[in-house]
């Protein structure tokens, strides 16, 4: 069965998931293939991968290819005009010793340029656990977005501006995302654990070695990849949904509450003592043999009625 679009898939939820799936999409271009002064926004921005050279390489090296004419000139030129000059220098000083080159291989060079408060590592991981909530929270907004019911408000309200809705398009078969919310939320969630956890084990983790060691660069392809899988995978995921089977499932749930609750009260009528009582006929009642003290010995007694004949 096909089903056109709704006004909410088309004016809102197409632009908002084609704008996301472009950057989550250029985050992965290799930053290599990008003009220099946009090197920090592509893959990766790890000074090491850039260079090719191995994490091992002295302080000076990093620092020739900081300075003007450098091989990273634009990449230093762009930290400077968003960081300053001192944070360029920080971030040189934790280079300088093998633990804070440990902690710009897991947190990246962001954390270390933009606290200027930062001291120890702690005050670093914390803030880049700040800068990592950042695109989390606004991938579950989209996929909130993404997942409302079409008979929600924001579908009614865009509807409604921009053309008037049938009754026919109401109680027609309809497009509805709302299912895959729950696996959807659990997955960014997920991962969000796993890499609040890489970031805060920084000092604990293990050695290794290679492309490996790059746990920054890594975990940056990785979430990037996984938005864009969810976010494309959500919205063009649409199953149809038909209103009948609502209804029924409604029917079929009130008629299960209704027969546990007749269950109910009987069991409580036989713990409390109680036997159900039949309901009572009123044609059957209405007439009771009353004794008349005004008959005499041995006149049989007279049935009153409370029923007019």
């Amino acid at each position: 069965m096909v089903i056109s679009p709704s006004a909410w898939d088309t004016w809102v939820l197409g632009p908002l998931t084609a704008a996301a799936a472009a950057y989550h999409a250029a985050a992965l271009v290799p930053s290599t293939w990008l003009p220099m002064s946009w090197r920090a926004h592509g893959y990766p921005s790890d000074v090491f991968l850039l260079l090719r050279q191995r994490t091992t390489i002295s302080t000076q090296v990093l620092r020739e290819a900081l300075a003007p004419g450098g091989a990273l000139n634009g990449l230093a030129h762009a930290w400077r005009i968003r960081f300053g000059d001192d944070a360029l220098e920080r971030l040189i000083w934790r280079w300088s010793s093998v633990d804070g080159r440990k902690l710009y291989l897991v947190l990246g060079a962001e954390p270390i340029l933009g606290c200027a408060t930062c001291v120890q590592k702690l005050d670093c991981q914390q803030y880049a656990l700040f800068l990592l909530l950042g695109p989390y929270l606004v991938t579950l907004v989209l996929v909130a977005l993404l997942t409302i019911p079409p008979h929600g408000v924001l579908p009614r309200l865009v509807q409604r501006i921009v053309s008037t809705p049938s009754r026919d398009a109401a109680i027609g078969p309809y497009i509805s995302r709302a299912a895959s919310r729950t696996p959807a939320t659990l997955v960014i969630l997920a991962a969000f654990f796993v890499e609040a956890y890489i970031v805060l084990r920084a000092e604990q983790l293990g050695s290794v070695y290679g492309r490996w060691e790059h746990w920054h660069a890594n975990l940056h392809l990785a979430r990037h990849a996984l938005f864009l899988v969810v976010l494309t995978a959500v919205y063009f995921w649409r199953p149809v949904r038909q209103p009948a089977v609502a209804v029924i499932d409604a029917l079929r749930s009130l008629t299960v509450t209704s027969s546990r609750v007749d269950e109910l009260v009987a069991y409580a009528r036989t713990a409390s003592g109680k036997r159900p009582t039949a309901p009572t006929d009123p044609k059957t009642t209405s007439r009771v043999a009353t004794p008349d003290k005004t008959r005499s010995p041995g006149q049989p007694a007279v049935a009153h009625s409370d029923v007019a004949p």
